[in-house]
């Protein structure tokens, strides 16, 4: 698959997580899976950000009826069996559907993949700190919930027997 925008989830290959990143295909497994997930679309590894590209996630995106995109980090190498890079690389929230907030909110996550809490981490791991950070990015309608959490079923620190649930207001 070459595209570089993918906007329907049913079109996302859910197990390519080298093309759509980690978030990416756990989003469409999600949405395959039946589950109510916020639309969403994928600029893939392979994507090439430009003017028509943003024009076009622009339009999907007032499809679904939003205002605001969350701008999310998708990374092949995240959620990874060995290694999870949780909170590592970078999501932008409320971002406006205007070309210039949008390209700078897209920049800023795939510039996460060479900041210095990546290189740390990637050393921490015994990894190449030249490993490669496959950069996908994520555009998902803002939603504003009463409560949200993430679980995790191996603590991504400590004991990875334990299963780690956090949920907060907002």
């Amino acid at each position: 698959m070459s595209q570089n925008w993918i906007c329907s989830p049913h079109d996302v290959p859910c197990l390519e997580s080298e093309i759509v990143g980690g978030k990416g295909a756990g989003l469409a497994r999600l949405t395959q899976w039946g589950a109510h997930v916020p639309p969403f679309g994928v600029l893939t590894t392979q994507g090439t950000l430009n003017e028509n590209t943003i024009k076009q996630i622009i339009k999907d995106a007032q499809a679904w009826n939003c205002t605001r995109v969350a701008v999310r980090s998708s990374m092949a190498m995240e959620d990874g069996s060995q290694d999870s890079y949780a909170g590592i690389f970078e999501s932008v929230l409320n971002v406006p559907l205007e070309a210039q907030a949008l390209e700078n909110a897209i920049k800023h996550c795939l510039e996460s993949t060479r900041s210095e809490r990546a290189r740390d981490y990637t050393r921490a791991r015994g990894l190449s700190e030249y490993t490669s950070h496959a950069a996908a990015v994520v555009i998902q309608k803002m939603i504003n919930p009463l409560f949200a959490g993430v679980a995790f079923s191996r603590a991504p620190t400590g004991n990875s027997a334990l299963v780690l649930i956090e949920a907060t207001q907002g």
